[in-house]
């Protein structure tokens, strides 16, 4: 009988570490998920400032275009030509 009563408080001691074992990795867990959406909340941030810089770019590469635009001589420019 006293070997039935160690082996059932030593499983019952096995069962309450696993208990404690599972609330850390539930507490981990939820630092986690936590930490996850933070990072997803500066990904988000991050993204909207790379698109804005994008179409700024874009836009400014599209103005330098037009500037320096070089239309080619047509016949009727010969005698507009700087000299």
């Amino acid at each position: 009988m006293g070997r039935e009563v160690r082996e059932l408080v030593d499983y019952c001691r096995e069962e309450m570490r696993g208990t404690e074992s599972e609330k850390e990795l539930r507490k981990d867990n939820t630092k986690l998920k936590q930490r996850v959406d933070e990072l997803e909340g500066l990904y988000k941030s991050e993204l909207q400032i790379r698109r804005s810089l994008h179409n700024k770019l874009q836009e400014l590469r599209g103005n330098i275009r037009v500037v320096c635009r070089v239309r080619p001589i047509t016949s009727g420019d010969h005698h507009k030509q700087i000299r």
